[in-house]
């Protein structure tokens, strides 16, 4: 981390606390002033009675940085899981409602650098100070709503080789990045979707949540892929009504690992004959070998930009939070797209699973 980031900025308790001095005075302190808490938690993190003991040092600080509300952030090191709520006191059942980062051992330098990307927005940030006058009188003009959907295949094939679970995986691990995408800008509003495909279309996520209280639950696979009753029931709320006439244009990512077992092609005309749908930032990730990569085509509908390809659990990982950081991004920087093409992920796949 030092690397990355100046050693004054960074508070460590096994090597900041002076011999003498009070530690839970230093440490109140040293939380009360931080903005970013970061608890490292490994596969022994919960050995023994030691969180079980109310004087414990870790117990302290994390539960004096949950009650003054500081941005804590779970990292997960060496192949370690987020405990479960009831394994944990009382005080510190709060962090399991926290979005973890996972470090890896094989990737340790470019995920320490993804983390401090991250939390670079945290460092940058004005500091509290007399508010400024407006040079605009009146109240401050309404955030501008920004959709973002993941229209996402559930089929039966999806259920193979570990897809789902790392779809699953990929998507929580995206939804840091959306956040610190619209920290940068605080004029617009992400409100964010979930369409899922198998025998028909259906919402996971229907109503359009602000990225900031996203919560995600698991898919589970089965049936069909009727891609075109997805691309019918997107058309559906991308008209006017219900879009409101000040967003932004929205940002759409299909998942898919296969090939439409419906009528794609009517349901693909319907969504782009709706304005919105046109103009909005559509991209694509293709799961596996099987993953009919022209009809990812045709829904993106430009010669410029490919599908992204993924043959692993950590590809996919990669690549729709790529994609993701991408299409919601294109709203304040179109030249994002201009330059982009589809590729093959360079993560290779730690365990050796590809698709």
């Amino acid at each position: 981390m030092l690397q990355f980031v100046d050693e004054g900025n960074i508070f460590k308790d096994i090597d900041k606390i002076e011999a003498g001095k009070v530690w839970r005075e230093v440490i109140e302190a040293a939380v009360n002033a931080c903005d970013i808490f970061i608890t490292l938690i490994d596969k022994h993190w919960l050995d023994g009675d030691r969180l079980s003991d109310p004087n414990d040092l870790v117990r302290q600080e994390i539960s004096f940085a949950l009650k003054r509300g500081v941005r804590v952030i779970p990292v997960l090191v060496g192949g370690a899981e987020m405990p479960h709520a009831n394994a944990l006191p009382d005080q510190l059942r709060a962090l399991c409602d926290r979005q973890s980062f996972e470090i890896s051992d094989l990737r340790w330098r470019h995920d320490v650098e993804r983390l401090v990307r991250q939390i670079d927005v945290d460092f940058t940030a004005p500091k509290p100070g007399p508010p400024k006058t407006s040079k605009r009188p009146g109240p401050r003009p309404a955030r501008r709503p920004l959709h973002f959907i993941w229209i996402l295949d559930t089929s039966g094939s999806m259920a193979a080789d570990g897809k789902i679970q790392a779809l699953n995986h990929a998507v929580r691990e995206a939804i840091p990045q959306l956040r610190s995408v619209i920290t940068e800008h605080p004029n617009a509003e992400m409100l964010v979707r979930a369409l899922t495909f198998s025998e028909g279309a259906h919402w996971h996520i229907e109503t359009p949540t602000p990225v900031e209280s996203l919560v995600w639950e698991d898919l589970v696979p089965g049936g069909f892929t009727d891609m075109g009753q997805a691309m019918r029931a997107l058309a559906a709320v991308l008209r006017s009504p219900p879009m409101e006439p000040r967003s932004l244009p929205p940002a759409l990512v299909l998942v898919s690992d296969g090939q439409p077992t419906d009528d794609f092609a009517g349901g693909l005309a319907e969504l782009l004959a709706e304005p919105w749908a046109k103009h909005a930032m559509r991209l694509a990730v293709a799961i596996g070998k099987d993953a009919d990569r022209e009809v990812l085509r045709r829904f993106i509908a430009r010669p410029d930009i490919e599908p992204f390809a993924a043959h692993s659990p950590e590809q996919l990982a990669y690549m729709i939070r790529f994609a993701s950081n991408v299409a919601s991004r294109q709203a304040w920087e179109p030249e994002t797209a201009d330059t982009m093409s589809g590729a093959e992920a360079l993560v290779p796949g730690e365990d050796g699973t590809t698709w």
